[in-house]
């Protein structure tokens, strides 16, 4: 319930019936569980974790960067015919839209990167890198990149240990040791060190905020760029996810996402309550002319003055 007594939008769609009597990788007796607005049991937590190596992760350790990085890897054009839960969740409308999220973010931050001098950029919940290592992977193609490549200083914050050595992996396999930077820590806590920079991204950390939890945090992410006059890059959920993909939704919620989506409105009036200006929105739909609505809000935007 919310301070004013009345129901969050989550707990609302977690009410809202949800028909997976045709979802044909689940069993009939699971197929019935699923269907149910009741929280999932042990025994189906337990089906999950058996049958689903992504449902499993988000069951037991929802802020893992592993279940990103299933969706990003993913290659096929579209769902299999005969298809398992993992499929069913990385290329459901949800799955793809978490995977669109990727390149469309990063070309935004690509072009951000080409039109400023400065770029110390902080990554906050940026697990092992994945929006570091495709924005430069654009940029590798660009005209110039060896002078682009070198005034980029990117580190990624995050609690994920695990996340954090893949990716300081990576950077060292792809020779970014002096772009590409981790940080172990909780940049939500007071105790967590201030770094300066240019532009704060925060991909994905807002979906699981409520709008007042949302203002609280990006009010605390504020410290990170006030001293530079940055910005921040950050997507979020739109309700629009629920709408065109129930059945993926619920699972994910249900396991431990507790998503909690919002409209276009909510979302502009997040940023402006945490004494942000809006300078542009995107989705994850967008392409090279056209503004497509989609199931993220990519949102460019700076400290008012």
């Amino acid at each position: 319930m919310s301070e004013n007594g009345r129901k969050e939008r989550f707990e609302e769609l977690m009410e809202m019936y949800v028909d997976y009597s045709n979802v044909e990788c689940f069993p009939e007796r699971i197929r019935r569980e699923l269907s149910s607005t009741e929280p999932y049991d042990e025994d189906l937590i337990k089906f999950f974790k058996q049958n689903s190596p992504v449902a499993g992760e988000i069951a037991t350790n929802p802020a893992s960067d592993f279940i990103t990085r299933t969706v990003y890897a993913s290659t096929l054009p579209q769902m299999p015919p005969r298809y398992s839960i993992d499929d069913l969740l990385v290329y459901s409308p949800g799955g793809r839209a978490l995977f669109n999220r990727l390149p469309a973010a990063s070309k935004i931050l690509a072009k951000w990167i080409t039109e400023h001098e400065s770029c110390d950029i902080v990554d906050l919940g940026g697990g092992s890198g994945s929006y570091a290592f495709k924005t430069i992977e654009i940029l590798s193609k660009m005209k110039g990149f060896n002078s682009i490549v070198k005034r980029i200083s990117w580190t990624s914050v995050d609690i994920d240990s695990g996340a954090i050595e893949l990716g300081k992996a990576r950077s060292k396999a792809d020779g970014l040791t002096g772009q590409v930077f981790f940080e172990e820590g909780n940049f939500m806590s007071k105790k967590f060190p201030t770094i300066d920079a240019d532009l704060v991204v925060l991909i994905g950390v807002l979906c699981g905020m409520t709008p007042e939890v949302a203002v609280t945090c990006l009010e605390k992410v504020r410290r990170f760029i006030e001293t530079r006059n940055g910005e921040i890059y950050a997507a979020t959920l739109l309700t629009r996810s629920f709408e065109e993909d129930p059945i993926c939704f619920r699972i994910f919620a249900k396991l431990g996402w507790h998503l909690k989506p919002k409209t276009e409105e909510e979302v502009r009036k997040v940023f402006n309550d945490a004494g942000y200006e809006i300078i542009d929105i995107h989705s994850e739909r967008d392409t090279e002319t056209e503004r497509v609505p989609g199931q993220y809000a990519i949102v460019r935007a700076r400290l008012k003055a």
